[in-house]
C-alpha cells in the first residue's frame, strides 16, 4: 500500500512518468488487482509506445488475466520491436511454458537464444522446453551447446544426463552424471 501510494504521489506530480505508471501497475499485480495493473499499464504504453517495459508488463498482464493470445501478441510485438533484447521472448517463453504450450514455449527460447547466442543459461532453458515438447534431438543439441559453452554448469549436464538415460543411452549418460558431481 505504501508502494502505490508513493507510486500514485509521484504520477500526481508528473503524470507522463512512465517508470512510475510502471511501478503502480507492478504493485497492484503483486496485490492482485490484474485488471488495475493492465489499466495502469494502457496508460503507460499509450504515453510511452515503444517502452520495452510497460508493453512486456502489459503482455504478462493480459496473460494473468486469461488474455493470452493478445498477451502474446504484444509480448511479440515487444520482441520485434525491440531486437536487441531478451526480456519479451523470454517472458513469452515462460508464461507458454507454464501454459503447458511447450513447442511455442521453446520456439521463444530459441528466438531469445539466436540473440545471444552464447547465453548458456537461454540455450539450456530452450533445452528444457524442447525436452517437454518431445523434441528430443534438439534438447539434447541444447543441452551439448550449454555444457560446451559453460563446462562447469551442472543442471545442463544433469538433464543431457537424464535425457541421454530416457533414451537408454546410459554409456553416454554417465559420463554426464559424472560431470554434474
Amino acid at each position: 500500500e505504501d508502494a502505490a501510494a508513493a507510486y500514485r504521489r509521484a504520477l500526481e506530480i508528473r503524470p507522463d512518468f512512465v517508470e512510475a505508471r510502471i511501478g503502480l501497475a507492478r504493485v497492484q499485480g503483486e496485490a492482485g488487482q490484474l485488471q488495475e495493473a493492465l489499466s495502469s499499464l494502457d496508460i503507460a504504453v499509450r504515453d510511452a509506445p515503444q517502452h520495452l517495459l510497460a508493453r512486456v508488463n502489459r503482455g504478462i498482464a493480459l496473460i494473468a488475466l486469461n488474455r493470452v493470445e493478445e498477451g502474446s501478441a504484444e509480448l511479440s510485438r515487444a520482441a520485434r520491436d525491440n531486437p536487441g533484447t531478451v526480456l519479451p521472448l523470454v517472458r513469452l517463453g515462460e508464461t507458454l511454458s507454464a501454459r503447458k504450450a511447450y513447442r511455442e514455449a521453446a520456439d521463444a527460447f530459441a528466438q531469445a537464444v539466436a540473440r545471444e547466442p552464447a547465453n548458456g543459461a537461454l540455450i539450456h532453458r530452450a533445452g528444457l522446453e524442447y525436452t517437454r515438447a518431445g523434441q528430443a534431438s534438439a534438447a539434447e543439441a541444447a543441452f551439448r551447446k550449454a555444457v560446451e559453452l559453460a563446462p562447469d554448469f551442472f543442471t545442463a549436464h544433469l538433464d543431457l544426463g537424464v535425457l541421454l538415460a530416457q533414451q537408454g543411452r546410459f554409456a553416454v549418460a554417465i559420463p554426464e552424471f559424472e560431470n554434474a558431481l
